[in-house]
């Protein structure tokens, strides 16, 4: 999974937005065959994963230093960018 998304966020003249939609395809595909699973961890990492490699993606597009955490903040990446979070899963118990 983590080799998919360094393969989706190598340097490129495409823009964030396209980036994070195909993040996006990739992770929900992804989720939703582990999604019987207890990987709640796991889905966790991965999207820790996810933004970290966008926020550097757009730092090397705009040609920065650092990761910018202050300026790329979660929020931004989740909600501006619109990443996807993983998912919250409920186990129904009988």
């Amino acid at each position: 999974m983590k080799s998919r998304i360094k393969e989706i966020t190598k340097p490129t003249s495409t823009k964030a937005d396209e980036i994070v939609k195909e993040v996006n395809s990739v992770m929900l595909g992804w989720m939703n065959y582990f999604r019987h699973e207890n990987a709640a961890e796991t889905f966790y990492k991965v999207h820790i994963y996810a933004m970290d490699s966008i926020r550097k993606f757009i730092r090397r597009n705009q040609k920065e230093s650092g990761y910018r955490r202050n300026v790329f903040t979660n929020k931004f990446v989740t909600d501006v960018l619109g990443l996807v979070k993983p998912l919250k899963i409920e186990y129904l118990r009988s």
